[in-house]
Order: C-alpha cells, then structure tokens, then sequence
C-alpha cells in the first residue's frame, strides 16, 4: 500500500527529474549521431574544420574501442571526412586545412581541400562534397596502419 510520504516523496523525485535527461555513460560512445554533416567547414580568413557536439565527444572519449568501430564507418563514403577529422584529433595529428578554388570562365564553381592528407572538393554552388576513389582508399588505409599499429605497440 502506497502511503502518503511514499507518494510524496515519489512525485518530488519525478517533477524533479522532469525534462532532464539522464546522463549517458561518459565511456559510452554514442555513433548514432554521426553523419556527413558531423563536420563542417568554416570559410573565414582561415579555413578551418569544426565538428559537431556528438564527433567532440568521440574524439574525448577514452574508450580503445572507438577506433575500430570509427574504422568500420570510413566503409561508409559519407562518412570519410567526419571519421577522419574525429581520428586525427584523437591522434593529436597537427593539420591544418588548406584551401584552392576552382574557377570556370572566370566564375567560381568549387573549392579543393586537403586535411591530413585527405582531399575533396566542395560545388560552390550546391555544397556538395566529392571525393575521389583513390583519396577515400588512401585514407582508409592510412587509418587502419596507423590504428592497427598503435594497438600493437599496446598505445
């Protein structure tokens, strides 16, 4: 039988706790937030490469295992340049952005970028990202050397 300190105490707890949400494990990766648009590019002065929330805290986390579940989205074409950004922060990699533009009858009609090694280029005028064959398998064997060393050098 529910008494009346029982039911008090049981609404002040949940009118408490309404519209918060429950911390998540800080361990726990959580990939189901990331996608193309995981990173973006900030065309300033300088160029630079800014992630979202959820990649931030993919790069913080201290979980071995992440790296290997990240490995398996670079499958996932859309996904290359997200996945590689979180890895090089997470490596502490020192890379800037560079930036080119590409101009047709003197109009401009794109943009190439290379970060860490990894070039893609931007339509200036729908945004949409390509990148080549060549540069996603380069960069995902990269990746998988430089992943798979670090975990045999027990780092």
């Amino acid at each position: 039988m529910i008494t009346r300190t029982s039911l008090f105490i049981s609404l002040f707890i949940g009118s408490a706790l309404y519209g918060q949400s429950i911390p998540r494990d800080s361990t726990t990766p959580d990939f189901s937030c990331l996608h193309p648009s995981s990173v973006t590019i900030a065309l300033t002065y300088v160029p630079s490469l800014l992630l979202d929330e959820c990649s931030q805290n993919l790069v913080h986390l201290k979980n071995d295992s992440i790296e290997l579940k990240l490995l398996e989205f670079m499958k996932d074409s859309t996904l290359i340049l997200p996945v590689h950004v979180i890895l090089t922060e997470r490596h502490h990699i020192s890379s800037s952005l560079s930036e080119s533009f590409q101009y047709k009858n003197d109009s401009l009609i794109g943009f190439v970028f290379t970060f860490n090694k990894l070039v893609w280029s931007k339509n200036a005028s729908t945004g949409e990202i390509s990148l080549s064959e060549k540069s996603i398998q380069k960069c995902q064997l990269y990746w998988r050397k430089k992943i798979l060393k670090h975990r045999n050098e027990g780092g």
